[in-house]
């Protein structure tokens, strides 16, 4: 995981000076031309790049990849000729007036996006984890180096954050491509074949395209209905929240289906291990972001800039999305590698039903607290069903992860209560609540490490007992 860390240090350590460079405006707009491309992301390549890690033919692994190549392309050459002829009206229509010629990109970056998913599940077959890291850091680097550039050369516009974006992409595809993989001729009629065999990936493509919407659809509507500040606002919050947790949740998520396709595929149980993650997953991210949630107002005033506080306030609204996202990302792999998905397709329907409701509240109630309120509260619930449902088709035990579940809830409340105490009887300057938060993280994350060696066990072991 040392690439991903490096690539998160890269990206937490330069976001300040992107803050202090690019408005919320701009962050806003930047926002929801990405989030145009997201829909058309998840349908592109049908989804069959995700049955790369499943064949245990290399042949057939090879024509899923072009398979998956095929139908990007199609699909970008498509976006293409749609936009060229009525960009400026779907820019309008989005109320990103100014961003007119940045929605020209919005096929650049399906394209981009799509092409690298596709590499990345290649590499990942190959367990060339190294160059899977090294494109991580590529991406970090270049984004954010473009992106600062563009400022400190005054292009404070919504154009160098998306132009550094592509660039990052590109560099990170341009790495993959170095790296060896087995290379296997893919016919027409091996390629068709493929397309039969894992026929419900893209059966169920549309899936992708639900959770996308689900992913986009607050941005689009928070600029839409409250500017584009706001969208900015809630674009920093959902990066410093999601970043962090992604890479990590990212890392952890390709190690985790590696291992648990293999005993999968070897008829061999994936209860032991999938508990395991779970425990480790909420073991770590819990009690650090419920710490972080008492100074996350001010740490974004310090840290960002003052204009970028309100961003810190709605971070605290929600950090229990982020927390799902980053536990559910390695647990939704089993949909995969237990070909369920119907049932991936009917949580995506029911967490898109649920964002609905909650912007639609949010809206009557002209407030964004309230939206980012419904959201959580909607996440949460659905979250622990789905949980739930996968480990009883893995085979967990109903009730096996109370105690953790407790004990974390224990832990969060006694790390967190010095930071508790302080703000209710000592009037500190805010610097040294950050201070004193920043402690207590550190104390748990070192008593984790020399209590907790759970998931090094479990990617360590090559044989899964029964």
């Amino acid at each position: 995981m040392g690439g991903n860390a490096g690539a998160q240090f890269i990206t937490v350590a330069l976001t300040p000076v992107i803050t202090r460079l690019f408005s919320p405006e701009a962050f806003g707009e930047f926002s929801v031309i990405v989030a145009c491309a997201g829909p058309f992301v998840a349908f592109a390549g049908l989804r069959y790049h995700e049955a790369i890690m499943l064949p245990e033919k290399e042949s057939d692994a090879s024509s899923l990849f072009w398979l998956s190549t095929y139908l990007i392309l199609a699909l970008t050459l498509l976006v293409t000729i749609v936009i060229a002829f009525i960009g400026t009206d779907i820019a309008n229509l989005l109320e990103i007036s100014q961003a007119h010629g940045l929605i020209y990109f919005v096929p650049v970056l399906i394209f981009l996006v799509s092409i690298r998913r596709v590499l990345d599940a290649k590499l990942q077959r190959a367990r060339q984890f190294k160059y899977l890291a090294g494109t991580s850091i590529g991406v970090a680097i270049t984004d954010r180096t473009v992106s600062i550039g563009g400022g400190l050369l005054a292009y404070l516009s919504a154009s160098t954050l998306v132009v550094g974006r592509a660039l990052g992409l590109l560099s990170s595809i341009l790495l993959m491509l170095i790296a060896k993989t087995p290379d296997k001729q893919a016919s027409i009629g091996s390629i068709r074949a493929v397309a039969r065999r894992y026929n419900s990936f893209a059966k169920y493509a549309w899936a992708g395209v639900i959770q996308q919407l689900d992913m986009v659809l607050p941005t689009i509507v928070l600029a839409s209905i409250f500017g584009p500040v706001v969208a900015g606002l809630y674009a920093l919050a959902k990066r410093v929240l999601a970043e962090p947790s992604l890479i990590v949740g990212r890392a952890l998520s390709k190690t985790f289906y590696q291992k648990a396709t293999e005993l999968h595929r070897n008829n061999q149980s994936i209860a032991k291990i999938t508990a395991e993650l779970l425990t480790y997953l909420i073991s770590w991210i819990v009690p650090p972001m419920v710490i972080f949630s008492f100074v996350a107002a001010s740490s974004f005033a310090l840290v960002f800039g003052e204009e970028w506080r309100q961003a810190g306030s709605y971070s605290v609204l929600l950090i229990p999305v982020f927390i799902a996202s980053f536990v559910m990302q390695p647990l939704s792999r089993i949909f995969n590698i237990l070909e369920k998905q119907k049932q991936l397709a009917m949580f995506s329907v029911l967490k898109l039903s649920f964002t609905v409701a909650a912007l639609i509240s949010g809206i009557y109630s002209e407030s964004p607290e309230m939206t980012f309120t419904l959201l959580s509260v909607f996440v949460i619930f659905l979250s622990s069903s789905r949980g739930y449902w996968i480990l009883t088709q893995v085979g967990v035990p109903r009730f096996t992860m109370m105690p953790v579940f407790i004990g974390v809830v224990v832990k969060s409340v006694l790390f967190s209560l010095p930071i508790v105490l302080v703000q209710h009887y000592f009037s500190l300057p805010e610097w040294q609540q950050i201070l004193l938060a920043a402690m207590l993280v550190a104390i748990y994350i070192g008593w984790m490490v020399l209590n907790d060696n759970r998931l090094s066990a479990m990617l360590k072991r090559k044989k899964h007992p029964q």
